[in-house]
């Protein structure tokens, strides 16, 4: 385990590697670019010191797939599926969960879920859109105090 210093938790919010379409496989796993730019973000994250202590995401399958990607990468061994993950799911339950989290924790989600959660993190109204996430993007939030976290660094496939 990755203790975090009460005053630098992180949280780092990931929107899920791009997935086939729904006509070319209903559970929508990853597509190969899905794979390949999930691998190219985990290995900035590992070069970058990113060290969650566990990994939750959502049951779709392209979360589960992206999730065990940064696992094996980080090298993180709690990695498991977490309710109210889901894409239309409520942010606000989950932010509220939040306020006592004892570790840097990443967690694997999707559109809307992602953007909706990084406005409820920054105590914007959560139909705001402050944080657009492409597939496979990773953002950083530090907590500013023990329920306001603030947006450090957003990173994409594209820019590294």
């Amino acid at each position: 385990m990755r203790p975090a210093d009460k005053k630098n938790r992180r949280l780092y919010l990931v929107r899920h590697g791009a997935a086939v379409s729904e006509t070319e496989n209903p559970l929508r796993p990853l597509s190969e670019k899905g794979k390949s730019d999930t691998v190219r973000i985990a290995e900035h994250l590992r070069e970058i010191n990113v060290l969650p202590s566990e990994i939750w995401h959502s049951s779709k399958l392209r979360a589960t797939q992206t999730a065990d990607i940064l696992k094996d990468a980080l090298n993180v061994k709690k990695c498991f599926e977490k309710n109210g993950l889901l894409p239309n799911d409520d942010p606000v339950k989950l932010a509220a969960f939040l306020t006592d989290m004892p570790n840097n924790i990443m967690i694997v989600s999707h559109i809307p879920f992602v953007e909706r959660f990084a406005c409820v993190l920054s105590g914007k109204n959560k139909n705001l859109k402050p944080v657009s996430f492409d597939v496979s993007s990773v953002a950083c939030f530090g907590r500013e105090r023990r329920d306001r976290w603030k947006l450090e660094w957003l990173i994409a496939p594209a820019i590294i």
